[in-house]
């Protein structure tokens, strides 16, 4: 075998060892986040909180008559589901959307009513 010969088969070897390197890094997967929008029309300012994984995170309060938007935890996204609750920040009765499934990017409405029972949770198209 020539000089040349074992250069350019050296060569190749190395690029395909190099490439082979390159392609078993794995990109990690983009996340994004679920926004969650919720409008209050019961009397009284609502606690919102998000339950998935044994855990209850607190998003944040809405006051009457208004709405507002909130970001879940990224923990609540890896599990892929979670459930949302209303209650009053004083006393009275809860509301619990039961279990929703989860997907980064979704953008979800919380609709809260004045009679608790009629609240609803949709995902936006």
């Amino acid at each position: 075998m020539s000089r040349a010969s074992t250069f350019v088969i050296t060569s190749l070897v190395l690029t395909g060892l190099g490439c082979a390197h390159h392609a078993s890094t794995v990109a990690e997967p983009v996340r994004l986040p679920i926004h969650v929008e919720v409008n209050n029309r019961y009397a009284l300012s609502m606690e919102i909180e998000v339950s998935g994984g044994g855990a209850t995170y607190r998003l944040g309060l809405v006051e009457p008559g208004l709405t507002s938007t909130f970001v879940l935890p990224a923990a609540i996204v890896t599990l892929g589901s979670g459930e949302f609750i209303a209650h009053p920040t004083m006393s009275g009765p809860t509301f619990r959307s039961g279990t929703v499934q989860l997907a980064p990017g979704d953008m979800i409405d919380f609709y809260i009513t004045p009679q608790l029972f009629n609240s609803t949770v949709i995902f936006r198209p």
